[in-house]
């Protein structure tokens, strides 16, 4: 696969998934989805156990930070909830360093814990396909939903380009990072940076490797505090809450002992490229894993946002008055029409074309022209070819109605409530009428 195995796979307790994964990639880290997991508490430790202790143990799950945290409470757990022989949880403790994550916050998998984005992928794409359909009504809703992942996507990336976040402090790396952090990851990080005012930074200890630090929250009782430490080697410094290994987010702590070394900056070392609004402008590979190329030497959102930018100024500084504005005018039209006119000659020069003695319009370089001869295909009539699909409206036509009284088709009526029929009826009554009243009065006169 393309940049060698992935570092972190979350699959859920298949074993023969487990056993394959082990053999084909045997330094990939394989985690198991903790939804699938948690989601079983309620079936395997009994409704009375699971309502009393439930909290405790989904606290102990999400709320240890240290994998010697996480066995301390939970044996606090189990020893008072009487479960120590429950075997499903006995089995779930045993395999620990594959779900809960004071064992596994060490590897970076973008703050997932569970294969949650292949269930977001399959309720997505069933909302346009289903077992049902065609192969050709696969493809065609299938290339639809395609389609509106990319829209959104360049949705994302209009925004991310055009628009400016609301800043919540006036500190130089909310600003800064606002510029590199796409929109959704810019808001995660503003939630972390915004409270580091709420700390106190305090030093511990000191040795020849490493510095410690102890960041609490002020006034706050209870409050866990957490520790920093800066390795002076590597100049690295890491928190004992591992969001940053985890989540490729610096923390509220992290960022707190940067203000109080007085480093206004984010390190480029705590900038993840693929959180910044530049990383799908970079290098790409084929299916293979081979063909690597870099997308553009620029990025071209970066070269597009500039350009935008020095747009928008020069127009906001001539729109006021009527000469500036046309010297920017003139100057823009100037500029489009040296455009068009590089573009134009750069095609001649690269595609100088010639035309094959035939009716067709196929076009060839002239440099192959004498060593191609392309011809047009046999034109065959296509297996069912004259049959098309009709509208109802045309079928209604086709399909009129004939009265079977008067005999005339597209009419409005049928032979019950033929007008024809009707009338011939009436004149019929009016007959016999007349017959009996000449009968009447022979028989009067004959008396």
């Amino acid at each position: 696969m393309p940049g060698g195995p992935p570092k972190i796979i979350i699959t859920n307790q298949d074993p023969a998934m487990t056993r394959a994964i082990a053999v084909a990639l045997p330094n990939t880290f394989h985690r198991y989805c903790i939804w699938h997991i948690v989601s079983k508490f309620s079936e395997k430790l009994g409704a009375l156990s699971y309502k009393e202790h439930y909290d405790e143990l989904k606290n102990c799950i999400w709320h240890s930070e240290t994998p010697g945290e996480f066995d301390a409470r939970w044996a606090v757990i189990v020893g008072k909830s009487k479960l120590s022989t429950n075997k499903w949880l006995q089995d779930k403790y045993e395999i620990r360093d594959r779900w809960v994550p004071a064992y596994t916050n060490h590897m970076f998998s973008a703050h997932m814990t569970s294969s949650q984005r292949a269930e977001i992928s399959h309720s997505f794409f069933k909302r346009y396909v289903s077992k049902e359909n065609s192969m050709l009504d696969f493809v065609t809703l299938f290339n639809r939903a395609l389609a509106k992942v990319r829209h959104n996507e360049l949705d994302f990336d209009h925004k991310d380009v055009n628009e400016k976040p609301l800043l919540k402090t006036s500190w130089a790396m909310e600003k800064k990072m606002a510029e590199i952090y796409t929109r959704s990851i810019f808001e995660r990080f503003q939630v972390e940076i915004f409270q580091i005012n709420a700390y106190v930074v305090t030093f511990i200890c000191e040795n020849e490797h490493r510095c410690l630090w102890n960041v609490q929250r002020e006034e706050m009782e209870g409050a866990r505090s957490r520790e920093i430490s800066m390795d002076k080697s590597s100049n690295r410094v890491s928190c004992s809450c591992k969001m940053f290994e985890f989540d490729g987010i610096p923390c509220q702590h992290l960022l707190a002992y940067l203000f109080r070394m007085h480093i206004r900056e984010l390190p480029p070392e705590y900038i993840l490229q693929r959180w910044t609004k530049t990383a799908k402008a970079g290098r790409v590979m084929d299916d293979l894993g081979s063909g690597v190329k870099e997308i553009c030497n620029n990025s071209l959102l970066v070269r597009r946002q500039g350009l935008f930018k020095l747009a928008c100024t020069v127009i906001d500084d001539a729109v006021l008055d009527e000469e500036e504005s046309e010297v920017v005018r003139e100057a823009l039209e100037a500029c489009q029409k040296k455009i068009a006119l590089m573009r134009s000659s750069r095609q001649q020069g690269s595609t100088s074309r010639i035309q094959v003695p035939s009716t067709s319009h196929i076009q060839v370089p002239s440099s192959l022209g004498s060593q191609i001869t392309l011809k047009e295909p046999l034109q065959v009539r296509a297996k069912g070819c004259g049959k098309r699909l009709k509208g109802r409206k045309e079928k209604a036509v086709k399909n009129r109605r004939k009265c079977n009284g008067c005999g005339l088709t597209g009419q409005s009526h049928d032979k019950r409530n033929c007008p024809k029929l009707m009338s011939m009826s009436s004149q019929d009554v009016r007959l016999t009428d007349d017959d009996e009243v000449d009968d009447e009065c022979k028989c009067l006169w004959m008396d």
